[in-house]
């Protein structure tokens, strides 16, 4: 792999800082809809003003870089994708053989926080990101999301 060490140092901690808040938001929110007493939400929101506390050193790392450290990402390839595409395609069918959609829409829930805050954690500090690759996952997810929230709907209107 030619990318510099520096960026995929930073790249790491980028991907590291984004699944941790994604952990806090959705812990957050899940505190708040189980009805969990104020010190576990306020444990939650004093993490994530940790996490926030956190994003400097991140900044302090993006600014080190040299230009040459900054080389453009290419993304993943279009094989990826489209393998990524069709298996959440499938997975929707898991709603109807399996009762364990609501787990597979919480692992999307999941897996697209991380991916926007990874981008935009990126954009932020002007680190190289595959912008076409992050757009394409972003769009994957939101349609696994949505499918997963029909199904739900579909579910529900037929216990009625």
């Amino acid at each position: 792999m030619d990318r510099p060490e520096p960026l995929l140092r930073l790249k790491v901690l980028i991907w590291i800082h984004s699944v941790i808040g994604a952990a806090l938001a959705m812990g957050f929110f899940a505190a708040v809809v189980t009805g969990r007493p104020d010190s576990i939400i306020g444990g939650v929101v004093f993490s994530g003003i940790l996490w926030c506390i956190g994003l400097a050193p991140l900044s302090k790392k993006a600014k080190a870089l040299d230009l040459p450290d900054r080389k453009s990402s290419p993304g993943l390839p279009d094989e990826v994708l489209a393998v990524w595409f069709l298996a959440e395609l499938l997975s929707l069918c898991l709603w109807w053989v399996r009762d364990e959609g609501a787990y597979l829409f919480l692992a999307h829930l999941f897996a697209g926080i991380t991916v926007l805050l990874r981008g935009f954690i990126s954009f932020a500090f002007d680190v190289p990101i595959g912008r076409r690759t992050w757009g394409v996952s972003l769009t994957i997810l939101l349609i696994g999301a949505i499918g997963y929230l029909f199904g739900a709907f579909l579910v529900a209107c037929a216990s009625c």
